[in-house]
């Protein structure tokens, strides 16, 4: 299953963007997943450091390229195992994307310490629509060095819950259109098996938005072939 949405649905404004996908008890163990976002959910990138790819694979990104935390639950039964401080990264290009996440999680199940200390890295492609700037996310194929992994150090992980919110301050933001549209994506197994997800997502109060562009176009001089004439153009906008 899959939940996710602005915090802030007001049109335009900045937001926490939570997603949260989930198996149920019995399922396949998730593997893998791709997200798509609706158009005009961004990120504004002013004042973000891009993680480079030797420290998003290693897990050491600096705080300056974070973006987000994750909180992760574990085991089986309605009281599974809950590991938060988990921390998301926004990378250089990766796999071919524009852009990449570093998703650091903590190996750690109280008392135990796994994997010699070493976190959790997951990583994932940010890929930018050239024609509508829409984001599709798309994590690690299984097998693969930082796909979410089903188990570690021998022990099942079976994961029920992946919660990751993006609530860096003045970065994500609202989409300035209406209209109804969805999140949706696939969610793989480690089986194999696909499913596909979707949610609904719209913001409001679209009326209330004040942009009111000017543009304006004026010409001057003695056309001729020799000398032609000048043509100004000139598009202004309020800063609001």
């Amino acid at each position: 299953t899959l939940e996710s949405g602005t915090t802030n649905i007001d049109a335009g404004a900045f937001s926490t963007l939570d997603t949260t996908f989930s198996r149920e008890d019995g399922q396949q163990s998730l593997s893998s997943l791709q997200l798509h976002y609706p158009n005009g959910i961004s990120g504004l990138l002013d004042g973000v450091k891009l993680c480079t790819e030797a420290q998003a694979n290693a897990g050491t990104c600096g705080p300056e390229s974070e973006i987000g935390e994750t909180t992760i639950s574990v085991g089986l039964g309605n009281d599974p195992f809950t590991v938060t401080g988990g921390k998301v990264y926004i990378t250089e290009k990766y796999d071919g994307a524009s852009f990449g996440l570093s998703i650091v999680n903590p190996a750690k199940a109280g008392p135990f310490v796994l994997q010699e200390g070493r976190p959790v890295v997951v990583r994932a492609k940010v890929e930018v629509n050239p024609i509508t700037a829409a984001l599709t996310v798309t994590s690690d194929p299984p097998g693969s060095a930082h796909a979410i992994p089903t188990i570690i150090d021998g022990i099942p992980l079976q994961i029920k819950h992946v919660n990751v919110t993006v609530n860096r301050p003045g970065f994500t933001f609202n989409p300035t259109n209406c209209t109804p549209s969805q999140v949706t994506g696939t969610i793989k197994s480690a089986e194999g098996a696909s499913s596909p997800v979707s949610v609904p997502f719209q913001v409001t109060n679209c009326a209330s938005l004040k942009f009111e562009p000017k543009f304006a176009v004026s010409t001057s001089g003695k056309t001729s072939r020799a000398n032609g004439a000048s043509l100004s153009v000139k598009l202004t906008y309020p800063n609001a």
